[in-house]
């Protein structure tokens, strides 16, 4: 008796375990539920693989903090997306020295958090790269921070909300339990990749194994970001909202991490990364964005009182490089971006050439071909 009822009731559920079973091998064949710390995993013993968290920017903290920790890197590069294309392949003899940590759109307080739980775990670098990034010291943006995170460190160290959403994504975006042909024509089309989680899965784009982002269509799509910008500029919207303050709380994280080095012997490098060239001088003529030199002031100021090098590299030319090598307003090529690292290698010998090698470097840069890209 028992055995026919339980037997009734498996039968019963049995059709909603076999869709659960389908949703859930297409959200990891997706790499929607594939946790950051498993995908990591995977990238270090596969160096192809592309990998995008998908949900909340903490999912990409989570991921490049589990990896700084994991990897424990001489080396450690934070910033925005302006600082994602310093590739450690090309930057350094031995990849493995090094990483980049950069999370797009990472303010500065995001980073303080995250420089913090590395001390907290024992594991900070011997030199810190940071890239200074005007926009985050606009006291008068909405913009800026209205994605700000609550916390950069996992909870229990793993944070499981991540399979959760990732499930409930393609149960409820792609509509497979509604239209069940989808589920057909997903197994009849998908070929394995290397791309993992849904941002990577479609468009290629996504984090390589060493930190750094890869942009596969940059050259495309390059025209269209300039015209954008030129728009938000014009308008004084998005990254360009007018300001006259200096957002506190950015200085004072940009101060708690040289607090931190310096306690800790760590070497500190700031870099202020290329601008297009023709746009910043219009940005500081125009008169609308006055926080930038008063808070540039302030920063160098931290810097000197800490004995760090902070390094301007505002303008293109002045790593022998060109506006052509910046795919929009904000944000320079892999090539761009080696230029600059050559140059930060030719002003910090003391710091970078136990890690690099200058000649191999200009040997890359001399026959790189494309505008963009590295080979």
């Amino acid at each position: 008796m028992y055995r026919s009822f339980f037997g009734k009731i498996f039968l019963a559920i049995l059709p909603f375990i076999c869709v659960i079973g389908i949703l859930a091998d297409i959200s990891y064949k997706k790499g929607q539920i594939i946790p950051p710390y498993v995908a990591f995993l995977q990238q270090q013993a596969n160096h192809d693989l592309i990998y995008r968290p998908a949900w909340t920017r903490s999912d990409e903290f989570y991921y490049k903090l589990i990896a700084t920790n994991y990897l424990q890197p001489d080396v450690l590069i934070i910033g925005s997306s302006r600082i994602q294309g310093w590739r450690m392949d090309y930057l350094f003899r031995d990849p493995t020295i090094g990483y980049n940590a950069s999370v797009t759109a990472a303010e500065p307080i995001e980073f303080a958090w995250f420089i913090e739980a590395l001390e907290q775990s024992g594991n900070l670098p011997q030199v810190l790269v940071i890239s200074i990034d005007h926009q985050f010291f606009n006291a008068d943006s909405e913009f800026i921070r209205r994605n700000r995170v609550e916390t950069v460190v996992p909870p229990f160290g793993y944070n499981f909300d991540y399979v959760i959403n990732g499930f409930r994504d393609v149960v409820r975006d792609n509509s497979y339990l509604t239209n069940p042909r989808a589920i057909v024509n997903f197994y009849q089309n998908y070929q394995h990749t290397n791309n993992i989680g849904v941002v990577a899965y479609d468009t290629g784009r996504g984090y390589r194994y060493d930190g750094s982002y890869t942009f596969p269509n940059v050259a495309e799509v390059s025209p269209q970001i300039i015209a954008a910008h030129q728009e938000s500029f014009i308008n004084g919207v998005s990254i360009f909202e007018h300001g006259d303050t200096v957002d506190d709380v950015s200085v004072n994280a940009i101060h708690s991490i040289l607090e931190i080095a310096s306690r800790n012997e760590v070497d500190v490098v700031g870099i202020i990364l290329p601008y297009n060239s023709m746009n910043y001088q219009e940005i500081i003529a125009s008169g609308n964005f006055t926080f930038i030199p008063n808070a540039l002031a302030q920063i160098d100021n931290l810097f000197t009182q800490y004995n760090m090098p902070l390094l301007d590299f505002t303008y293109a030319e002045s790593v022998g490089g060109s506006d052509d090598e910046m795919y929009d307003y904000w944000h320079a090529g892999e090539v761009l971006s080696l230029r600059v690292y050559r140059q930060t290698l030719i002003n910090l010998p003391e710091i970078f050439s136990p890690y690099s090698d200058i000649d191999t470097i200009e040997a890359i840069l001399n026959n790189t071909q494309s505008r963009f890209n590295l080979p």
